[in-house]
């Protein structure tokens, strides 16, 4: 299976792709949109993720927000933006990357 790494791009600010494909197992790709926040994936051919991508920066910008540790671009979810709004939290200014690297140096 051809997969694409699609991942927003800081300096463009815009979503691009990794014109070269990852090839790997059907049973080892992940079904969900979104794997770490930082990065998204998509299947089928060069067509499809230019397609792709192209819905993202006409529909999805606003859900990106740049990481003030490492500066990348991540995608905010939805649900996840609602999760911090019922609770009262501000939305999050780090990816889950430097949020699990904080939460690991806190811990000492």
């Amino acid at each position: 299976m051809e997969v694409y790494k699609v991942f927003y791009d800081t300096q463009q600010g815009c979503f691009s792709y990794v014109p070269k494909p990852l090839q790997i197992a059907d049973k080892d790709y992940k079904t969900s949109d979104y794997e770490d926040e930082t990065d998204l994936f998509s299947t089928g051919d060069q067509n499809g993720v230019e397609n792709f991508v192209y819905c993202l920066n006409k529909t999805c910008l606003k859900y990106v927000r740049i990481c003030k540790d490492c500066g990348k671009g991540f995608v905010l979810t939805e649900e996840r933006k609602k999760w911090f709004v019922e609770r009262g939290y501000h939305l999050p200014c780090r990816c889950m990357r430097c949020m699990d690297r904080r939460k690991l140096k806190l811990k000492g």
